[in-house]
């Protein structure tokens, strides 16, 4: 990367900041404008790439955290906003890979993969997505639309089992209940966006999957099937 001033002003946050392929993302945001936040487990290790990139001008913050940690996260998270302002580039670099046989691994060793890899990765994500900008926010949100629209084509094979032979009504009566709950929707969490604020959204949105959980009341259609 080396598009100078392409990302100038803007804020990124690099986890695993310090050393190897997180300093080498954070020479190249740097290089580009941007101004950095680092995040490591050794505080020598990211002054050391701080003191480097100062003398070129560089805007850069440093915090020790161990992204395992939810509270570390969040703290310093908290602080490099405090400095920079909304975090708009999030690099989940951090993680540990331990080189051994299967059956030489114990569990605290997989649990410890587990926190670094999967749970620091989506700590640090809902650490920054409340205060991601307004083009993130339409990105991320029509990724999560397409995602949501994909699943039509198994509701309707699935209504067609209840309802054999009504192809247009049943996909009239999905998109039509589907387009009316947004529009109830958005209303609804736009008011509790002017009454809370829009990170009280965000985190009752963090919640909203659950309701995945009621499809395991719908019909069993197994019996319906001719043995």
């Amino acid at each position: 990367m080396n598009d100078s001033g392409a990302l100038q002003g803007r804020h990124a946050l690099v986890t695993g900041g310090g050393r190897g392929i997180g300093a080498s993302i954070v020479r190249s945001l740097v290089s580009c404008g941007a101004r950095v936040s680092m995040l490591g487990r050794t505080a020598a290790t990211l002054q050391a790439l701080a003191a480097e990139l100062k003398s070129s001008g560089a805007q850069t913050f440093c915090a020790t955290a161990d992204v395992s940690k939810r509270e570390s996260v969040d703290a310093a998270f908290a602080a490099a906003r405090t400095l920079f302002g909304p975090i708009e580039i999030l690099i989940n670099n951090a993680g540990q890979a331990i080189s051994a046989p299967i059956t030489k691994r114990d569990d605290a060793l997989w649990e410890r993969l587990l926190a670094i890899n999967l749970s620091g990765t989506y700590f640090g994500m809902q650490a920054a997505l409340p205060y991601v900008d307004l083009m993130w926010v339409g990105i991320l949100t029509f990724i999560i639309g397409l995602i949501l629209s994909s699943a039509f084509s198994a509701i309707v094979v699935f209504a067609q089992e209840l309802m054999p032979g009504n192809v247009g009504a049943v996909s009239g009566l999905f998109f039509g209940f589907a387009f009316g709950i947004g529009g109830i929707g958005a209303a609804v969490l736009g008011g509790l966006a002017d009454s809370h604020g829009i990170e009280f959204v965000y985190r009752i949105c963090a919640f909203l999957p659950l309701l995945g959980m009621v499809a395991a009341f719908l019909p069993n259609i197994e019996h319906r099937k001719p043995h």
